[in-house]
């Protein structure tokens, strides 16, 4: 045993020792293939004597309470790490003919899990009966399709249990939300399949890459779409009342800082702020005066309310509706973000006596509302409508025709 182990050693030491830089890439690739399905069959030997090792209380004789204990302690890995180790050892003890597809290197751990997780609670005969199908399966589909033919297969041989399970999942959901020391909010949980389906569908569709101006990571563009999500509900006027109005969110600015939003960044005056008392940027003001997306309370110094009213003069409905058959949503060159998930944008900004009208107004999505306002990219429209963005360093330009279903005719 000891000569099989030093030559296994031995043998990945020499694999080790290739200069990979050197290999053609046809090598590379037959390789790659190579390694991944001896990784497979190492995973079978070692789940396999992991499980031995088990069942003869072996770890408790070396001191340690269970052999997932043992493993941490003797391989310096973590807990997680441990138990799925200590489980694909259960599970090829459970499903022999999954562990030898395994040890041959036709499936993944991955697959074997898939099936495990999945049955341990149903009928072992039964089971036993069809895995050889299922073990075929695994080795045609990724792990990913294979639980969904695993799921099809619990549902139509085990319905009752199939019930129990999408039950017990849907119990399980869970999101948290929590603001962190600096503000930043930090969103964590787990959705079982029918409520996640949903909201990947939307984030999907709201997470594309905007254009070639778009150079946000897939990460932040998924954090701008659950962004434009709640737009797009709160747009739609069709969320619950509470505390008898409907959720608005309100932008509390001290007189004087409306009058000169300049002076706000040099300290000269208070920031204008959100309800919880958040200052926000010139930037961040700036593009809030934009659109009457925020309710404004302009308040004096000592704090005492002066008006209560819209951010900009407020769009009327027929030329926001009107936005929406010329542009037919976010107008820069590549972005396709509908209109309902816009702001309209004033091109000559409006503290700068920009006009609310349709020469001066453009539907620009969140994150190309924030590269305008925050950024320094400029954004200018001709006669005809044609809308172009422009880089800050002058050196990128997209320019875009009317998408509206009214375009045509204009």
């Amino acid at each position: 045993m000891f000569d099989m182990m030093s030559g296994l050693a031995q043998a990945v030491d020499g694999v080790l020792a290739v200069d990979v830089a050197r290999l053609a890439d046809e090598v590379l690739g037959e390789e790659i293939l190579v390694l991944e399905t001896q990784v497979r069959r190492l995973d079978a030997a070692r789940a396999a004597r992991v499980r031995a090792f088990e069942l003869r209380d072996a770890a408790v004789a070396d001191g340690h309470g269970s052999v997932m204990a043992w493993l941490q302690a003797r391989t310096n890995t973590s807990r997680h790490d441990a138990a799925v180790v200590r489980a694909l050892g259960r599970s090829c003890e459970r499903l022999p003919v999954m562990a030898a597809a395994l040890a041959a290197g036709d499936i993944s751990s991955a697959h074997l899990q898939v099936l495990a997780a999945a049955t341990h609670r149903l009928d072992p005969d039964r089971v036993a009966a069809d895995e050889k199908s299922l073990t075929d399966l695994a080795r045609e589909f990724d792990p990913r399709m294979f639980r969904i033919c695993v799921d099809r297969w619990v549902a139509v041989t085990f319905p009752d249990q199939h019930e129990r399970d999408t039950q017990r999942q849907y119990d399980s959901r869970w999101v948290r939300l929590a603001e962190t020391i600096n503000g930043m909010v930090s969103i964590s949980g787990m959705l079982d399949p029918n409520t996640a389906r949903p909201l990947l569908l939307a984030l999907n569709a709201l997470a594309r890459k905007a254009g070639e101006s778009d150079e946000r990571s897939q990460p932040q563009r998924n954090a701008d779409a659950l962004a434009d999500l709640a737009r797009i509900a709160l747009n739609t006027d069709q969320l619950p009342v509470t505390g008898g109005s409907r959720p608005t969110v309100t932008v509390l600015v001290p007189e004087e800082t409306l009058r000169d939003p300049d002076e706000h960044s040099a300290g000269e005056h208070s920031p204008a702020t959100y309800h919880d008392g958040t200052p926000l940027t010139t930037s961040q003001l700036d593009q809030t005066l934009c659109d009457a997306r925020y309710a404004r309370l302009v308040i004096n110094a000592a704090g005492e309310m002066l008006d209560l009213g819209r951010l900009t003069r407020d769009i009327p409905r027929a030329l926001r509706k009107w936005l929406h058959l010329r542009d037919g949503g976010c107008r820069v060159a590549g972005c396709d973000k509908p209109a309902h998930a816009t702001d309209a944008h004033h091109i000559q900004w409006w503290r700068h006596g920009g006009p609310t009208d349709r020469n001066n107004l453009v539907l620009l999505c969140a994150f190309h509302h924030y590269l305008i306002h925050t950024r320094g990219w400029t954004i200018t429209m001709d006669d005809q409508w044609h809308v172009t963005l422009t880089s800050p360093d002058r050196l990128r330009s997209w320019t875009s025709q009317p998408r509206g279903p009214t375009h045509l005719a204009m």
